[in-house]
């Protein structure tokens, strides 16, 4: 991994390098055009959104009116061939829903090498546990081509919860539901592992690829 393309997204979130579907005015420039969420989003740029989500399964079972709420609290970002979305060990307070294009996920082994876990695309959502607690992050995931992401920040994942708490209820129930699954899969992955490696094998290897395998989740 290139040290210069691995510049983590916190770094571009609240800059000038964030690039919206020409979603954002000022009041001044609305004149009466009524604005959506923290970023003052045109109608236009909530339904862009909203078709957005239509590749996302997360959001299949919310009613017009949550899944309108939830959209106007995202940003849209453009992610460059190589860039970070995170790294391993950084603090993390936002999650990504990957709307076009690829991303791997990297785990830094016992042994302190990089390596390449799974890939992920269109559909899939990574980085949830930040919505729910504060450690670092378990992993690290760089774009492997040119791909738009939905960025949720727990600040307004907060805001949603304090001010349309049915809403935030309805998203937290599909999340809890997103690492559910991912825990299963994991514990299914262990149980494979501990099977196949047998009695004879070294338990510090066995939580290794463990801890790689779980990462990809």
């Amino acid at each position: 991994m290139e040290e210069q393309h691995c510049r983590t997204l916190d770094s571009v979130l609240d800059s000038e390098e964030l690039i919206e579907l020409d979603s954002t005015i000022s009041e001044e420039e609305a004149v009466g055009e009524p604005l959506f969420g923290p970023f003052n989003y045109r109608k236009e740029t909530i339904d862009e959104i909203v078709d957005m989500t239509s590749v996302i399964p997360l959001f299949n079972k919310f009613d017009p009116a949550q899944l309108r709420v939830v959209v106007s609290h995202m940003q849209i970002v453009h992610m460059a061939k190589g860039q970070c979305l995170f790294s391993e060990g950084e603090a993390g307070d936002y999650m990504c829903f990957i709307v076009s294009g690829r991303m791997e996920v990297f785990k830094d082994s016992v042994g302190g090498k990089l390596v390449s876990v799974s890939r992920i695309s269109r559909g899939s959502s990574i980085g949830e546990m930040a919505m729910i607690d504060t450690y670092s992050r378990s992993a690290t995931v760089i774009a492997k081509e040119p791909t738009i992401t939905l960025v949720l920040k727990r600040e307004h994942f907060d805001q949603i919860l304090e001010e349309y708490p049915r809403t935030g209820i309805a998203f937290l129930k599909e999340l809890a539901r997103v690492v559910c699954l991912h825990l299963r899969r994991t514990s299914n992955h262990y149980a494979d592992i501990c099977e196949t490696a047998g009695e004879g094998d070294n338990y510090s290897s066995l939580q290794e690829q463990f801890m790689i395998e779980g990462a990809s989740h």
